[in-house]
This record gives C-alpha cells, sequence and structure tokens, in this order.
C-alpha cells in the first residue's frame, strides 16, 4: 500500500455540534478527561503490559458459564472452530509488520467474523503478541455533562464505561515502555465509527503504528468506511480493500459440512451434561 495516498486533512466538528469534554495527555504520563471543563478523571499510565491489556481489553468472560447462550463465545471453548482460508491472509498481514496497520474484515452476521479473529488472536499470541477485543467507550462520550455522570438514571453505569476512553488512551501511549506487539481488534465497527477513528487518531498521536494493528470487523461497508479509508487524514494507514469473509461450507464438501455440525451438537451437549452435574441438578 502507498503510504503517500493522498488522504483529507482533518475536519472541524459538524456545525451545531457542541463537544463539552476532551482529553489531555500530561507530560507526567497522565491522562486527564475534561468534563464540563471540569477534571472529572485521571488516568496514570500503565506500567506493565499486563495492565496494558487489561486497560484495552478488560476481563474475559469465564468460560464455565451456566447460560447456554455463553457457549458459543469462541473464549468460551465448547465448540472448536474451523479454520477459513482468510486466516491465513490476516495472520500474514499481522507478521510481515508492514503498513497498512487497519484492514477490515467484512461478513453477514452470523458467519464467522469474530471466530476468525478469535482464532488470529490466539496465533499471534502464541507468536508472543499482546491482542484482544478492545473494550470500547461510549460512543457519544465527549457529549455527556456532569448530570449525566452525577445524578442521571444511568450514571454508576456511565461512569464505568467513561472511564474507557483515558485507559486506552493511556494503554497506547505507555506501549513505547511497556513493549511488545499488539493487535487490536474491533467488533460491530460499522456502528462505532468515530471510536475507530479517535483511536486511528490516538495511534498516531503515540507513533506506535509499528507497533500496533488493528483487525475491524464489520457487516457491510458503506458511507463509514469510505469516509475512513479515503477521507480521512489518516487514511494512508488503512488498507481500503475489505476483506470479504466467505461462507465456511462452501469449502467443504457435504460429509465434512455433516461432521461439523455433529461435533458442534456434540459439543454443546457434553457442555450441557457437565453443567447439570455440576449444579446437581
Amino acid at each position: 500500500m502507498d503510504r503517500l495516498r493522498k488522504c483529507t486533512p482533518p475536519r472541524d466538528q459538524p456545525i451545531g455540534t457542541v463537544l463539552t469534554n476532551r482529553i489531555a495527555v500530561t507530560k507526567d504520563r497522565n491522562v486527564v478527561l475534561w468534563v464540563d471543563e471540569q477534571k472529572f478523571l485521571t488516568v496514570p499510565f500503565p506500567t506493565s503490559w499486563q495492565e496494558a491489556e487489561r486497560f484495552l481489553f478488560g476481563s474475559t468472560p469465564g468460560a464455565e458459564s451456566a447460560l447456554v447462550g455463553s457457549w458459543l463465545s469462541p473464549d468460551a471453548g465448547v465448540v472448536i472452530p474451523q479454520p477459513w482460508p482468510e486466516q491465513d491472509a490476516v495472520v500474514a498481514w499481522l507478521r510481515s509488520g508492514e503498513w497498512p496497520v487497519v484492514r477490515l474484515v467484512c461478513g453477514t452476521s452470523g458467519q464467522g467474523k469474530t471466530f476468525l479473529a478469535h482464532q488470529v488472536c490466539r496465533i499471534m499470541q502464541a507468536e508472543g503478541w499482546s491482542t484482544g477485543f478492545m473494550k470500547k467507550p461510549p460512543l457519544s462520550w465527549q457529549l455527556l455533562s456532569l448530570a449525566d455522570l452525577t445524578t442521571g438514571k444511568n450514571a454508576a453505569r456511565l461512569n464505568r464505561a467513561l472511564i474507557r476512553v483515558p485507559e486506552i488512551i493511556a494503554a497506547i501511549h505507555a506501549i513505547p515502555a511497556v513493549g511488545g506487539q499488539w493487535l487490536l481488534v474491533v467488533d460491530h465497527a460499522e456502528n462505532t465509527d468515530l471510536i475507530v477513528r479517535e483511536l486511528l487518531e490516538t495511534i498516531n498521536d503515540a507513533d506506535v503504528t509499528d507497533r500496533v494493528w488493528v483487525l475491524l470487523l464489520a457487516r457491510t461497508t458503506g458511507d463509514w468506511w469510505r469516509e475512513l479509508s479515503e477521507e480521512h487524514y489518516l487514511c494512508n494507514l488503512i488498507d481500503p480493500t475489505p476483506l470479504q469473509l466467505s461462507s465456511l461450507t462452501e469449502h467443504m464438501p457435504p460429509q465434512q459440512v455433516e461432521w461439523v455440525w455433529r461435533e458442534a451438537v456434540a459439543a454443546f451437549v457434553a457442555r450441557a451434561r457437565q453443567v447439570h452435574y455440576q449444579s446437581g441438578l
């Protein structure tokens, strides 16, 4: 990809948009969040890669959950995922260590984007990378008021979510000190494109474009992708050609499709029996 591809310079916010909140990265390695022009949160840079991982990825849900819906999660380890052909392309891109630092994987709901990204994370973790699905802050965090965060009916939830903003920024700025290669996966990117823009700008400001790669997952492209990959002033960091996820069963003979299905059902039955036994029912 041509690093000198022309991109649109930074633009002001649309007319009528009043942003009440801002972030400051201080020289003493803190990230300060201002709300309604008042200092609201201060988050120090993490001092270890484990702490940076927690800031970026949060905690992993327990694999022993009794909730049936959770068993479909790649982290649950109930169903053994089948490898996608596109998986090799994503891994090769990461191993190359070259630009672009952002790629998009597209696929319809249920196509397997999350499982593919999870498998890529496992492969790169085995090679010493720090990887995971980024925990996203509120999309409209810049518009939250002090009233929203102190007296509003959702104040507690908003406070827990808002701290993700300085945590993400602090973690990315700490990467030169804590070291390592990092893969950040952003799911449902088409619904959080403003957060993706802010993430890209933070990576650039922290000067870690040689250490951080971003894998976006989305159902579709559209205006959001054109504005990001063609018009954003950092679009030279982005591969403008999405990787379209194919149907896994297209590459399998009917006998293998049936075998995969039977194995998945058997895994669910085994997990259900385990939960039944552990609960004493």
